[in-house]
């Protein structure tokens, strides 16, 4: 697999059989979840839909990137991107 992260979205390439092609428009980035390991490689989950189901249980669809090298990186890249998307200035990533 492949993660790509351009100034409007993020997408995942995944060549098998077919080439499977996922992709989340800036503007639909939320809360960021990083799994990082000692060496600082990790994944990321992008909430990218925070909604209810029909008994209103909370519902969020995530986007998972990873492994990535530079999972820190990644993340401060992604919330770059969605601060901008928004208006915002980016927030420092923890």
């Amino acid at each position: 697999m492949l993660y790509v992260v351009t100034d409007s979205r993020v997408l995942m390439l995944s060549l098998g059989r077919d080439l499977v092609v996922k992709t989340v428009p800036a503007e639909r980035l939320g809360l960021t979840e990083r799994h990082e390991h000692s060496d600082g490689s990790g994944m990321l989950n992008l909430a990218v839909r925070i909604g209810k189901d029909s008994d209103g249980d909370r519902q969020v669809e995530t986007f998972g990137i990873g492994p990535v090298a530079d999972v820190t990186g990644a993340q401060s890249t992604v919330n770059a991107i969605a601060a901008h998307a928004i208006g915002e200035k980016p927030a420092l990533s923890s």
